[in-house]
């Protein structure tokens, strides 16, 4: 089984008079450490790779597929060090959350949740005619797996590692719920259509709201 969630009540989230304002901080707080560790480390190996290539570097979208999803593996590994770190520092206590131990059984287990939740919200959806579903070949792959990096790692460390976890403690599950799947579905339809927006949502909510599990 993987690991709870922890709240964290060591370090700065001790219990103590306004906790809740000390925890909404420290999310504050975490969120900037967690995301420029992952745009400095990103840079830098864009850079790097510019450099060894003999290149100027101009800007992330200008470089090769290659290099930017190097690059956000490099980043994302940067923010989970960074998150760990700032953790231990702050909450003064370990973090079971990223352990390795359950990685593979549950990334299996959450293939299968996630895609029965997400054939749910869009089975009535194909059935009513709202949309059509057609195969589409897969022509960039580096550009496919720096997304899925993007949002297995980054989206998830920010929305509930931080967002989510800190939210939790500041006010309890449920609003912590609410606030974090609008914050969430607001991020999807921003930067995709409004469909993947609520699919996603639906999802954090179902996964959410049935078990408190990082993993």
């Amino acid at each position: 089984m993987a690991a709870e969630i922890i709240l964290g009540d060591r370090g700065w989230l001790a219990p103590a008079r306004f906790r809740w304002a000390k925890a909404l901080a420290w999310l504050c707080v975490l969120t900037v450490v967690c995301i420029l560790a992952f745009n400095l480390a990103a840079d830098a190996s864009l850079r790097l790779a510019a450099l060894v290539s003999g290149e100027a570097f101009t800007s992330r979208a200008a470089a090769a597929p290659v290099d930017r999803l190097i690059a956000v593996i490099v980043g994302a590994t940067a923010m989970l060090i960074a998150y760990a770190g700032a953790v231990r520092f702050v909450e003064k206590r370990a973090v079971p959350e990223l352990g390795l131990r359950h990685l593979v059984p549950e990334i299996g287990i959450g293939l299968v949740l996630g895609g029965l939740l997400i054939a749910i919200i869009i089975a009535p959806m194909w059935a009513a005619g709202w949309v059509t579903i057609e195969a589409t070949p897969i022509t960039r792959i580096a550009e496919s797996l720096k997304q899925s990096v993007q949002s297995g790692v980054i989206e998830e460390v920010l929305m509930r590692l931080i967002v989510f976890r800190l939210l939790w403690r500041a006010a309890g599950f449920g609003p912590a719920l609410v606030a974090g799947v609008c914050v969430f579905g607001c991020d999807l339809s921003a930067s995709r259509s409004a469909i993947k927006a609520s699919s996603g949502s639906a999802t954090c909510v179902g996964y959410r709201s049935n078990t408190r599990r990082y993993w």
